[in-house]
């Protein structure tokens, strides 16, 4: 961690914490909450570090991912074959070859439905899906 970066992570936890720096800095559960918080901010920057977007190469196959493609931005989606996640109807009324059906490519996921995402569409880079968070009732 730079000095700058441990600088303009300190303002913000005072900032938002209601800590004045000398409260933050005499005060010893203070002291010892804002070593807390810059330790697990520097883990977490770490862990994006070396977990962060990857190359398509690196995809897994038939696993959910978020896909990024500069012009279209972050999307969930999966390299996989058509026949993967369509129904018995849409197989039946399926225009394409037979080839083109179990041929792996990208496929993204939306508000649109589900789209083959080939040539200029194929995503540049790929994360695996955040953990989800633990809901309690």
């Amino acid at each position: 961690m730079t000095d700058k970066m441990r600088e303009e992570f300190i303002e913000a936890f005072v900032k938002q914490f209601g800590f004045g720096r000398m409260a933050a800095s005499s005060n010893p559960d203070a002291a010892g909450m804002l070593a807390c918080a810059e330790w697990a901010w520097f883990a977490s920057r770490e862990t994006l570090a070396s977990h962060g977007w990857e190359s398509m190469e690196t995809c897994p196959q038939h696993t959910e991912v978020l896909f990024y493609r500069s012009d279209a931005g972050v999307f969930s989606g999966m390299i996989t074959d058509a026949d993967h996640f369509m129904s018995d109807k849409e197989r039946d009324e399926w225009s394409g070859t037979e080839q083109e059906m179990f041929d792996l490519d990208a496929f993204g996921f939306g508000d649109w439905g589900v789209c083959r995402c080939d040539g200029s569409e194929r995503p540049t880079h790929w994360m695996h899906l955040p953990v989800e968070p633990e809901v309690k009732p």
